[in-house]
């Protein structure tokens, strides 16, 4: 998570339309809020790496090894109820450290206290968490369930052929692939994440009014009103594809791929060492 957590703060800049490195925090601020990004990664990968396990047992039981699956036998049910464990799992405990993470990597917080009191202690805070919690399931639990299926199938299928490298080799591969794949397919879904959990209280409507005399000249009064979660949901999608199309949804997508990839192998490879059991 730290290693690879720069290139997670870039991706979240951005995404928001930011630069990738601030012009005033320079390469230190790649690292701000990287103690809270530690916090909530940690448990949320052991948890997925446990459930996959649990899933992939359950599934090979009755053979040597993950080569020796039949195609016919891939158990797909399977692989999306871990996805939605495991996202589920650890949703209420990351939903709330993602949103400060999120907010102090796009520069809007300088402080954990005034992130807290901001986020989590004002009135806008439920409708906040319950909007990220169902972007967070939303985009999490595809990205899971497509890892799954790509590291499996990679495996079930031989990928690499008859290679003189180890099955634990080739899970770290695999994992690379698969999960390179599974970020770059679900980037839309993250860069609406990012965005609903920097710009869902902040978004108003502009209203012109009639045109009247005031003491600088002929003028139309203008009337400003917040918006609510699902008026601001439509209007941050609205944005993104009007100032950028279709392509506006995938900005950050090479740097989620990169950092998404360096993050669940490394943390694949340490799982592996710790629990090296032949399996």
């Amino acid at each position: 998570a730290a290693l690879t957590y720069p290139l997670e703060t870039m991706k979240t800049r951005r995404q928001l339309g930011k630069s990738s490195v601030s012009k005033t925090k320079g390469i230190r601020g790649l690292y701000r809020g990287i103690g809270v990004s530690m916090a909530r990664k940690c448990p949320e990968k052991a948890v997925s790496m446990v459930v996959g396990r649990m899933v992939r047992a359950q599934i090979l039981k009755s053979t040597a090894t993950a080569a020796d699956l039949a195609v016919g036998h891939l158990a797909y049910w399977w692989f999306l109820a871990a996805a939605c464990a495991s996202t589920l799992t650890v949703s209420f405990w990351k939903v709330p450290l993602e949103l400060l993470n999120k907010n102090i990597q796009a520069g809007r917080i300088e402080s954990y206290r005034s992130a807290i009191k901001r986020l989590l202690c004002s009135p806008a805070s439920v409708p906040l968490l319950c909007y990220s919690w169902m972007a967070i399931m939303i985009r999490d639990t595809p990205k899971e369930f497509l890892r799954f299926i790509v590291v499996q199938t990679l495996l079930e299928f031989h990928f690499l052929g008859t290679s003189s490298l180890s099955l634990q080799a080739l899970r770290i591969i695999y994992t690379a692939i698969g999960s390179a794949l599974a970020a770059y397919i679900t980037t839309p879904l993250d860069l609406m994440a990012s965005r609903i959990m920097t710009q869902l209280t902040e978004q108003v409507q502009v209203s012109k009014g009639k045109l009247m005399w005031s003491s600088e000249g002929l003028a139309s009064s203008v009337t400003f009103r917040a918006l609510g979660p699902w008026e601001s949901l439509r209007k941050i999608t609205q944005t993104t594809y009007q100032k950028n199309g279709l392509r506006g949804f995938f900005l950050g997508s090479r740097l989620r791929v990169l950092q998404q990839m360096g993050f669940s192998t490394i943390s694949f490879m340490i799982f592996q060492t710790l629990t090296d059991d032949g399996t």
